[in-house]
C-alpha cells in the first residue's frame, strides 16, 4: 500500500520544476520508471476483481478498493 500512497507524491516530484542540484538527471529516470511500473503493479493487482470486491470495506471506518483508487485518480 505504501507504493500506492507514494504514488501522488512521486508524480508531484517529477512534474514540479527542479533545481538541477535538488535532481538528478538519473534521479528523476528512476522516479518515472518507479511510477511507471507502479502503474503497472496497481493496474494489474485491481484488474479482474468484481464490483463486490471493489466495494468490500473491512469495516465502516476503512476505505474499500475502489475508493482507494478514486482518492488517488483525484490526487494526481
Amino acid at each position: 500500500m505504501f507504493k500506492i500512497v507514494a504514488l501522488p507524491l512521486i508524480l508531484y516530484v517529477i512534474s514540479t520544476p527542479v533545481d538541477k542540484t535538488t535532481l538528478t538527471e538519473k534521479e528523476r529516470e528512476y522516479l518515472l520508471n518507479y511510477m511507471v511500473k507502479t502503474r503497472e503493479r496497481l493496474l494489474k493487482d485491481v484488474t479482474g476483481l468484481t464490483v463486490t470486491q471493489l466495494n468490500l470495506k473491512p469495516d465502516s471506518s476503512r476505505w474499500s478498493v475502489a475508493e482507494c483508487l478514486e482518492h488517488i485518480t483525484i490526487a494526481v
